[in-house]
């Protein structure tokens, strides 16, 4: 016998190659890449130009400390991007992790 039987999990249909590696195991992984740069790319191109803006004006450390929201953002120097910056780590990123965690959802779903 040269080939897998019909019932093998490797065999996935006439024509198609068969899912190997972490790919089979995580489902939606495989396109995780693909779906954040063409549903979220300006999004997240926005956040790392604020945080780099940020960063290169009041230091690195600061602008992480309030993109976490370990420290407040009135009583630093340039206070507009560092409130910019607060909204978007209090706001906008737990809304982009939440759209990964739906989307792997979607994708793990069965059908």
């Amino acid at each position: 016998m040269t080939g897998p039987p019909p019932s093998s999990p490797a065999s996935s249909g006439p024509g198609r190659p068969p899912r190997r590696g972490w790919a089979a195991r995580f489902g939606g992984l495989a396109n995780l890449v693909r779906w954040l740069w063409r549903e979220a790319k300006w999004l997240i191109v926005g956040v790392v130009v604020l945080f780099v803006a940020t960063g290169l004006l009041i230091g690195w450390v600061e602008a992480y400390e309030i993109l976490m929201g370990f420290r407040s953002p009135s009583n630093v120097k340039h206070s507009v991007l560092a409130w910019a910056l607060s909204v978007v780590g209090w706001a906008i990123i737990p809304a982009l992790i939440g759209a990964v965690v739906g989307y792997l959802w979607l994708c793990k779903k069965p059908r």
